[in-house]
C-alpha cells in the first residue's frame, strides 16, 4: 500500500485582537485591556481615568479597574530617583570654550503626580532644556 502524504496544509487563521461591546453603538475595547484587577508596584503608581477623564491615583497594591464602567489604565508613572547627564559648552569671559557636565537627579512626587503625568510630555528633554538655558544656578544643582 502507497501512502500519499499532502504537503499541503489547510489554511490557518490567525485572531490579531477580540473587542468587547458593552453598549451597543459604543467604542469597543479590546479584550487585553478589559483587566478587572490591577497591581501597581513598589515605588510606581498607576493614573486612572474614567470615560478618559483623570479620576484618581493609584498608589502601590492591588485595585480594581472596572472597564465596564468606563475605567481604563492610563498609565504608570515611577517614583524613583533618576539621573540625567547634561553636557553643555559653554564660553568663559577671557573666550576659552569650556564642556561642563551637570547631573541633574530628579523624581516625581506622590502627591502631583497627576500634574507629572499629564502637564509633562517628555520629562528628560524638558529638564536638558532647562539647563541648556542657564536658568539652573548653583543653588538648584546642589
Amino acid at each position: 500500500m502507497d501512502r500519499v502524504s499532502s504537503s499541503e496544509e489547510p489554511p490557518t487563521a490567525k485572531i490579531s485582537s477580540i473587542f468587547i461591546y458593552p453598549i451597543k453603538s459604543c467604542r469597543g475595547i479590546s479584550v487585553s485591556q478589559a483587566s478587572i484587577s490591577l497591581t501597581v508596584d513598589q515605588s510606581n503608581v498607576a493614573i486612572r481615568e474614567q470615560f478618559g477623564k483623570f479620576d484618581e491615583v493609584l498608589e502601590p497594591g492591588c485595585h480594581c479597574l472596572p472597564w465596564f464602567l468606563g475605567s481604563q489604565l492610563a498609565g504608570q508613572l515611577s517614583l524613583r530617583v533618576q539621573q540625567l547627564d547634561v553636557r553643555c559648552e559653554t564660553k568663559t569671559k577671557d573666550n576659552v570654550f569650556v564642556t561642563v557636565v551637570a547631573y541633574v537627579q530628579y523624581r516625581a512626587l506622590a502627591e502631583k503626580a497627576a500634574d507629572a503625568f499629564y502637564k509633562l510630555s517628555n520629562t528628560r528633554a524638558q529638564i536638558q532644556a532647562y539647563v541648556f538655558d542657564g536658568r539652573m544656578d548653583l543653588q538648584h544643582l546642589l
